[in-house]
């Protein structure tokens, strides 16, 4: 067996261990005892969010939001959408398999390690790591995120 072949399966081996012990919040080295600097107002949050991946000319990582009701979006098979409500509620569009997406009902909290990210739960506190994310961006009229696990 290669060099390259044991380094996929020890790859495979720790994070079939690693995910055993279930969801981790990330680590962005913040202190725990100081709290990480926030430049947005979580206010700005609370609303309708629609993505506008035609602004994400020329990014891999940085998906772009804007508010629901900022213009008529162009026509697409998905378009990812999040609702927060400021009492920790939150929906998600649901990709469903046969096209029949639906709005999904959970939870959100800012991370207690880092207040710029948004962990998402569904209705049984699970950790939604696919749909979390990390704010680097947040006005009235944009959303700019990055997802919390990479």
């Amino acid at each position: 067996m290669g060099i390259k072949a044991i380094l996929h399966l020890l790859l495979f081996v720790a994070m079939l261990v690693s995910s055993c012990n279930g969801p981790v919040e990330p680590d962005y080295d913040a202190d725990e005892d100081s709290e990480p600097s926030k430049d947005f107002d979580i206010q700005d949050l609370y609303q309708s969010w629609t993505h506008s991946w035609e602004e994400e000319q020329g990014t891999d990582t940085i998906r772009i939001y804007r508010p629901s009701n900022f213009k008529d979006f162009p026509a697409s098979w998905f378009r990812m959408k999040y609702v927060f409500y400021e009492n920790g509620d939150c929906e998600w569009l649901y990709l469903h398999p046969a096209d029949a997406h639906y709005m999904k009902p959970g939870k959100w909290e800012i991370s207690r390690k880092d207040n710029k990210v948004i962990l998402i739960y569904d209705t049984a506190d699970n950790l939604m790591e696919p749909l979390s994310f990390r704010i680097i961006e947040l006005k009235k009229d944009i959303l700019r995120i990055v997802p919390a696990y990479p």
